[in-house]
């Protein structure tokens, strides 16, 4: 059991934002403070301090920020994907790193016609209870898919391999777009234009620095592979 959280918590990557304290039952008392114009990100459910303190801002503004923080926390795989001189291009990559880092769990970019899927599925064969990761992947791959996209992008369906949770609500409010539980298979599926899509150019610097990262990380992954 410990071995599988321990291989769930490498490839979950979360980043939270608080706006108010939380108080313990036992205590009925908030746990820390802040102003009511103030906001912290990445502050810890029981209020561990957070990365940085400020003014509220606008909602998109703030998921940039913390979409690329979890990125660059994602390492090689989640900065590739900016690379790219399209969208289309820039998921391929993050796909192509994502599964030879990952031994838990795959990425696939499958296009049939008008429509593009991005499949997210466990691969773990000792993972029998996959409903968390199987809606924190997809959450993440629709992340990912608005920061390259823009906030613009939306899904034509979610499908999920998963039970229906007790409450859609957080469903509806985040992805905006039809859900379908007890799927065959967990994706965003969307309308494949948004492959064609420019990406923004990247400092050359910059760029530098995350392909000699991945080209450091696909070496040592590919020796410990049989000759």
């Amino acid at each position: 059991c410990e071995r599988i959280a321990r291989k769930a918590n490498d490839h979950t990557f979360t980043m939270g934002v608080a706006l108010s304290p939380c108080s313990l039952p036992q205590t009925r008392k908030p746990n820390f403070s802040i102003g009511d114009d103030e906001m912290e990100i990445g502050m810890g459910i029981h209020g561990e301090p957070g990365v940085r303190r400020g003014p509220l801002r606008p909602a998109d503004e703030v998921v940039d920020e913390i979409m690329d923080a979890i990125l660059a926390e994602m390492g090689a795989a989640g900065q590739i994907a900016r690379l790219g001189a399209t969208v289309g291009e820039g998921l391929r990559s993050f796909a192509e790193h994502f599964n030879l880092q990952s031994t838990a769990s795959t990425v696939s970019l499958v296009t049939s016609g008008p429509y593009t899927r991005l499949v997210y599925a466990v691969s773990g064969y000792d993972m029998s209870a996959t409903h968390h990761a199987q809606i924190g992947g997809v959450t993440i791959a629709f992340n990912i898919l608005q920061d390259l996209c823009g906030r613009t992008w939306r899904p034509t369906v979610v499908t999920l391999a998963t039970r229906a949770p007790s409450s859609l609500r957080p469903f509806n409010q985040h992805f905006r777009a039809p859900l379908r539980f007890d799927y065959d298979e967990s994706a965003l599926v969307f309308a494949s234009h948004w492959l064609d899509r420019p990406l923004p150019p990247v400092d050359p610097l910059v760029r530098q620095r995350i392909e000699a990262l991945v080209r450091a990380q696909r070496a040592a992954i590919l020796a410990d592979f049989p000759a």
